[in-house]
């Protein structure tokens, strides 16, 4: 699949991460943000049917790989408070990891939130 997902600006991040194709699994990492777990349902995809796989919390960066290799999945899905901003950094480091897109939640209770959209970077 190459699909340029850092062109569609206007898009959050949640629906970029939604939109793709319902046989990509995807990995949702939650423990960050408030209310993360309430990506999971649009995450799922338009007909509900994406495998979604759900770690929580710190983890080590290979524990995170071996999680998606193990599973055929190439895309994490995180949500995160400002707070957590050297956790995710600490996670998903550029040598592994290719950051496709970031964005900031919007509305009262998740502006401070920001999504990042990562592809695990072939070995």
């Amino acid at each position: 699949m190459n699909i340029s997902l850092r062109r569609l600006g206007a898009a959050t991040l949640c629906a970029v991460a939604a939109g793709l194709p319902e046989g990509e699994r995807l990995l949702s990492h939650t423990g960050f943000a408030r209310l993360s777990y309430a990506s999971d349902y649009p995450l799922l995809g338009r007909f509900l049917g994406r495998q979604l796989y759900v770690v929580d919390g710190d983890l080590p960066t290979d524990s995170i790989v071996a999680v998606m290799h193990r599973s055929g999945i190439r895309y994490a899905y995180l949500p995160a408070g400002p707070d957590a901003a050297e956790a995710v950094s600490r996670m998903y480091p550029a040598s592994r990891f290719e950051l496709v897109r970031q964005s900031r939640g919007s509305g009262e209770k998740l502006e401070d939130v920001r999504r990042y959209l990562f592809r695990l970077r072939s070995p």
